[in-house]
């Protein structure tokens, strides 16, 4: 039992998808730790350093785990409450890690030495690691006796822990195999006769493990998902990570943070086999698996799975179609336990080189059933004529779905890598994108005709975000355009000019892409500004615009504002925060959806430009001035002493002083507050909804007084007031408490389109 354990555990580490790019740029991505490192990172358990690296092979001291097992434990909320006062001779209450040594300490996690001290920053052994982890798991003296060390590290290769590492037991160990060993820890059993409970320490961290499930489908495979869902046979979960990917069609358990998001997947041990579909006939069918071919009965009520859903063989053999792929299981017994039918693999991706009619039968020189066909472009819901130039596509002939992108990304071709002559992938302004095809790597490679490095260009992006294509820059209006976010001065660290010193904007396109450009001057006095990118020499040369301004009444149902069109490619940027010249911070923008407006008319003051195409009255991009109101955030004045303003948000207080302004607020007021870079920019009261006595229900997304309902903002704060203090409150439990002297504050009056931001009532 303890081998087949270790041989699962391993898979757990070693078999997860690869990812393109390392979360540090220190930690390689064939490294046996890598995974673990991200995963912990995930799980909230290790960091890493500002500067993007983690350190792998550096030393973790005994206060440094101090805090690693505590949080592991749980416990991490008990540290505050711990700081200020030690166990230990040799560390200061004031020492940054105290609280979390004397909640190990007191846990029995991590001990002192018999002299009364613990040597907080002496580097971790590897003996000292096992022991701790060992602890986390639940395993005590009386369990493994005094024998120590030596009982210890028994234990640990006994359970699969230190597989593939080799310390002596006083070797310090380093941050990389720490991670590696934690990791295969989480998701062990803790020891049933020991002081735990018998469950997985991951879950002591406020983590949860599913029942055993089956992956049905991801966005890589049912484009009808969301990119970050995941259909199961337990109902649809978010994803945080990739790490569900690899799965699809298995049998696992899923790690589960407290939104319900899937953090890591356990796989349970399955016998199974992927077969290519032949013929159907009765209840036998013929498959080929690989060069052999063979065929298997079914009963009609065999379980098998089609399209994300239960059905038997009976229901799906008329859907049954020569070369589709079968995954199909086996129970330990080796009878049949199911099986899941794939579609098969998407065409293309191909480049689309002019606008679509709705007439044709074959796109790019894939030929398509144009009858019945289902076009989903970009996520949305459209037709054949809706496809453009430059748009790239895939089809699905078994489903007889088109998928269309319109994803570009413009910007200064900086460098190949690895090398022009064997490209993979290249730096655009900053940013590094993967190439999907051959037709990328010929036009950015080291092949006649192909672009050159400082070359301003369009990469026109698949369904993955990898270049299917590119083209010359100017094709696409929306990545032709920025906002300027901020400047800086850098000195170059590339080989080819070390030390020289250049001027960077970072900016953010019309398609919502934060880019860095190298730039001619100092432009950080036109931080907020829309500008239109130029290029000479591989700089980046804003050209400043006119701003052009709309107004009029926003009609979603008919995608107008005023007598102008938005289409599924319109790009709407919401420019929320421009920062005075002796303000230190960037202007921050956030791509939005016409969905994200609540206001029903907009007016010239809330569009900062407007770029529209006189040809079809289409708007192709606009920038609106904090229309979503997301610049502010809202809570409750608590205290006001001079120019002092203590302000309760999300149920944290926190002081503000103001020596440039003094603002018309009082003490229990509910107000909007603009905090830029820790500090307070600007203060302003809430509308107050009169007459609230009323209330007949409320929601996550509503609240009814009277005859009205009036809209709650997302994120929307709830106060319970009592004994002089506010407390905030979940809404969804506001049905247990009875509601005296209830207040509704938003952040403009709701016939404007206002949201309610905050609610107070006493209790």
């Amino acid at each position: 039992m303890i081998k087949k354990f270790v041989t699962l555990l391993l898979a757990i580490t070693l078999i997860l998808p690869s990812y393109a790019i390392s979360a540090f740029d220190d930690v390689p991505l064939d490294a046996p730790y890598a995974k673990s490192v991200e995963r912990l990172v995930q799980y909230g358990i290790f960091s890493g350093n500002p500067d993007g690296t983690f350190e792998p092979h550096a030393s973790l001291t005994r206060a440094q785990m101090a805090k690693i097992s505590t949080i592991v434990f749980g416990l991490d909320s008990l540290a505050a409450a711990n700081y200020g006062t030690s166990l230990y001779s040799d560390i200061d209450g004031s020492y940054w890690a105290s609280g979390y040594v004397n909640v190990a300490a007191k846990n029995n996690l991590i001990l002192g030495y018999p002299n009364g001290t613990y040597a907080p920053e002496k580097p971790l052994t590897f003996a000292e690691t096992v022991t701790i982890i060992l602890r986390l798991l639940g395993y005590t003296p009386d369990k493994l006796g005094d024998n120590w060390p030596w009982a210890y590290t028994a234990k640990a290769v006994e359970l699969g822990l230190t597989e593939g590492l080799d310390y002596g037991e006083n070797s310090p160990i380093n941050r990389g195999d720490v991670a590696l060993m934690l990791d295969r820890a989480l998701l062990m059993d803790m020891d049933k006769e020991g002081s735990q409970p018998a469950k997985k320490l991951i879950e002591l961290m406020g983590y949860t493990l599913t029942d055993e499930l089956i992956v049905l489908g991801t966005s890589n495979v049912n484009k009808n998902l969301l990119y970050d869902e995941v259909s199961t046979t337990a109902g649809t979960f978010k994803k945080l990570n990739s790490s569900v990917d690899n799965y699809v069609t298995r049998k696992v358990k899923l790690v589960l943070n407290e939104d319900s998001k899937i953090v890591n997947v356990l796989p349970m041990e399955q016998v199974g086999k992927d077969i290519v579909i032949q013929t159907v006939v009765g209840v036998e069918l013929a498959y080929t698996e690989g060069e052999k071919a063979g065929s298997m009965k079914f009963d009609n009520t065999s379980v098998i799975y089609y399209q994300g859903m239960k059905k038997t063989f009976q229901e799906v053999k008329s859907n049954m179609q020569i070369g589709m792929t079968m995954s199909v299981y086996y129970s330990e017994n080796g009878a049949y336990d199911y099986a899941v039918i794939k579609d098969f693999e998407m065409q293309g991706p191909v480049t689309v080189r002019s606008s679509l009619t709705g007439t044709e039968s074959s796109v790019g020189g894939i030929s398509i059933q144009n009858s019945g066909i289902r076009v989903i472009k970009d996520g949305f819901e459209s037709s054949l004529s809706d496809i453009k130039a430059f748009d790239i596509i895939y089809y699905n002939p078994v489903s007889n779905i088109l998928y269309a992108y319109s994803d570009k990304v413009t910007g200064v071709y900086e460098k190949a890598l690895p090398s022009k002559a064997s490209v993979s992938s290249i730096q655009l302004s900053g940013k590094t994108y993967n190439l999907e095809t051959q037709a990328a790597v010929k036009a950015l490679g080291e092949y006649p005709g192909a672009y050159s490095i400082n070359d301003y260009v369009t990469l026109l992006l698949g369904k993955d975000g990898e270049v299917a294509d590119v083209i010359r820059a100017g094709t696409d209006i929306a990545a032709d355009y920025g906002i300027i976010l901020s400047s800086q001065e850098r000195v170059s660290e590339d080989k080819d000019d070390n030390g020289n010193t250049y001027h960077y904007v970072t900016t953010m396109s019309m398609t919502g892409l934060e880019q860095e450009f190298k730039t001619d001057a100092d432009y950080s006095n036109y931080r907020g500004r829309v500008v239109k990118y130029e290029f000479k020499d591989g700089f980046m040369i804003p050209k400043f615009i006119s701003p052009a301004k709309i107004s009029g009444t926003i009609d979603k149902t008919k995608g107008t504002i005023g007598n102008l069109w938005l289409t599924n490619e319109t790009k709407l940027i919401d420019l929320m925060h421009i920062p005075q010249k002796h303000e230190p911070e960037p202007a921050t923008a956030a791509a939005i959806t016409l969905s994200d407006i609540s206001a029903t008319s907009i007016t010239e003051g809330n569009v900062v430009h407007a770029e529209i195409d006189p040809k079809y009255g289409e708007i192709k991009f606009i920038v609106f001035s904090n229309i979503t109101m997301n610049k502010y955030q809202y809570g409750i004045v608590t205290d006001i002493q001079g120019s002092s303003y203590t302000l309760n948000i999300n149920g944290v207080s926190r002081n503000y002083s103001s020596s440039r302004t003094k603002y018309s607020v009082q003490a229990g007021q509910a107000v909007m507050a603009n905090i830029q870079n820790n500090s307070l920019r600007e203060l302003k009261t809430l509308y107050q909804i009169p007459n609230v006595s009323d209330v007949g229900s409320i929601d996550v997304q509503r609240i009814r007084v009277g005859k009205e309902n009036y809209k709650l903002a997302p994120d929307v704060s709830v106060y319970m007031y009592k004994d002089f203090k506010y407390y905030l409150v979940n809404i969804s439990d506001l049905s247990s408490y009875t509601l005296k002297n209830l207040k509704l504050y938003a952040d403009k009056a709701p016939s404007a389109g206002g949201l309610i931001r905050v609610i107070v009532f006493n209790n």
